[in-house]
């Protein structure tokens, strides 16, 4: 089910000019029991025409909810042969503001409410409606059934839908709440268990799309399994911010980064070590160049003794692909991996001997001047030396601030360009591959009355957390560390922390147990 913090509630936007639209194909066809409940805010407050839900079918049978030429929200409930049409503008402005419609067919009412419960509008369905529909009910825009049984779907809205319910007589038959299943954005029926996407079949092969989820959609997939492993979590980097470590870089070291580059109009910068001067060290990196409109990515190793620079090409064709570079100055070979695939390896032509910089390891920079600054994403950077990981930085807010944390080395590395450390912003939901991990699991243990103990758990890219005693939510708690008061005697707390992520998903650490140790007085007969 979804965990979700904060006062926005979650909700799956779709977008009207996305080709010919998007629609979501609820299964249902409406009949004379069909009531149906639709949570929305529309976002296009300008475009008529715009059905929040709807079903039409050539025999004259349909059910909508819509914006009208007056730029009201009106609907209408139409049977056939006879009365034939029951509708009404509400009078109510299609604005941007949070709403829930009820048309209620067995009862003949409509209702429009605002989100805190008012009601803006009542109005009746004038006749016993005998609807029998043969086309299903669409969301974000309406279906009409032409004679020959072809559906055409049309009058599409942008519109976002916090939830929506269809009832057959006193039978909930639908529950939509958005969710991020697999990675992927729907609206989930929980009374099916169903996933439920956008219906691509108005769209060219160009034009598909995704609904796309927004407010504080914090989920995982029904099965358990997080959800947007590939949606990792990744420091945003525009040219103007870069991470000094606090690593120098040897003839040992290998370095390991995962990236996507994100400009490709000049040259970009994603970790270096090149000092001002260039007379006194050896120096590393790894730079994306746009040379005579080729798109290349380079190793680079300028060799002090010779003063020679050596460029190793990697790739000529760089895209918006996520890549893995592997740089092995130990056995002096490289490797490019594009979207977990290898598809390169190089040799690396490098000095005799062995070296050491004399300047850190920048990321998302270079150590050559503080403009050399990269345009990408940075998933996560590895340091080996001797093939040991001595080194793992990994996307972190930290503070309020975003950068880097060395989850080996247990420090946090901010924008070296500002004094507070801050000007990056992390995106993404989870860590390198693993959707949301953690990597620093809380420890339970024992406690005496009169003494704490201090629960830690750390994600990194996570943008919060959450923690939980026996299931329920610590007001307040919402640091890495907790800590933990004494119960009562003789009984076992349950701590958990609960990670959530700008974008969207959720984590959730190990259980640890705490124990609570009887007191009383000791006696000691003889």
């Amino acid at each position: 089910h979804p965990f979700v913090l904060g006062t926005d509630d979650g909700y799956v936007r779709s977008d009207r000019t996305k080709r010919s639209g998007q629609w979501l194909d609820t299964g249902y066809c409406a009949n004379p029991q069909t009531k149906i409940e639709v949570d929305f805010a529309l976002m296009d407050v300008t475009t008529t025409q715009q059905r929040f839900f709807g079903a039409d079918t050539v025999d004259g049978h349909g059910l909508s909810f819509y914006v009208n030429g007056g730029k009201q929200f009106a609907w209408y409930c139409r049977d056939n042969p006879v009365p034939g049409w029951t509708g009404d503008a509400t009078g109510v402005a299609a604005d941007g503001e949070r709403h829930k419609v009820m048309i209620d067919v067995p009862n003949r009412t409509v209702t429009l409410t605002s989100a805190t419960g008012e009601t803006l509008y009542a109005g009746a369905i004038s006749y016993d409606c005998e609807l029998a529909s043969t086309t299903s009910l669409r969301l974000f825009g309406g279906v009409s059934t032409n004679a020959t049984g072809v559906a055409g779907l049309g009058n599409a809205a942008s519109v976002k839908i916090f939830g929506a319910r269809i009832w057959n007589g006193d039978t909930l038959v639908r529950d939509y709440e958005p969710r991020v299943v697999d990675n992927v954005e729907c609206l989930y029926d929980t009374v099916n268990g169903t996933v439920n996407g956008p219906d691509f079949s108005g769209s060219s092969a160009t034009g598909k799309f995704r609904l796309t989820a927004g407010g504080d959609i914090l989920c995982a997939s029904p099965s358990g399994v997080g959800a947007a492993a590939s949606a990792d979590a990744y420091l945003d980097g525009t040219g103007s911010q870069g991470i000094e470590t606090d690593y120098y870089t040897s003839r040992k070291s290998r370095l390991e980064i995962d990236f996507a580059v994100s400009s490709f109009g000049g040259t970009e910068y994603f970790f270096g070590a090149v000092a001002t001067t260039r007379g006194n060290t050896n120096n590393v990196g790894l730079y994306y160049q746009l040379n005579n409109g080729n798109r290349n990515i380079n190793f680079r190793h300028w060799n002090s003794a010779n003063n020679n620079t050596t460029w190793p090409n990697i790739n000529g064709a760089m895209t918006p692909s996520r890549y893995k570079i592997v740089m092995d100055l130990l056995n002096a070979k490289g490797y490019l991996y594009r979207d977990g695939a290898q598809v390169r390896s190089m040799d690396l032509f490098l000095p005799r001997g062995d070296f050491k910089n004399t300047v850190p390891l920048r990321i998302l920079s270079t150590q050559s001047d503080n403009q050399n600054c990269g345009y990408g994403r940075l998933y996560s950077f590895a340091v080996y030396e001797d093939n040991a990981l001595v080194h793992r930085y990994v996307p972190c807010v930290e503070n309020g601030i975003a950068g880097v944390r060395d989850s080996i080395g247990k420090q946090f590395f901010g924008n070296y360009k500002k004094a507070d450390g801050s000007g990056f912003t992390i995106c993404g939901a989870g860590v390198d591959g693993g959707g949301m991990v953690f990597t620093e699991q809380p420890q339970g243990g024992r406690l005496s009355r009169g003494h704490t103990l201090a629960l830690t758990a750390f994600a990194p890219g996570a943008a919060g957390c959450q923690w939980l005693k026996n299931g329920v939510i610590v007001e307040g708690a919402t640091g890495r560390t907790l800590e933990v008061a004494y119960g009562e005697g003789g009984t076992t707390d349950t701590y958990q922390c609960v990670s959530y992520y700008e974008l969207f998903g959720y984590g959730t650490s190990a259980e640890a147990r705490v124990e609570n140790l009887p007191s009383g007085t000791v006696m000691t007969v003889r």
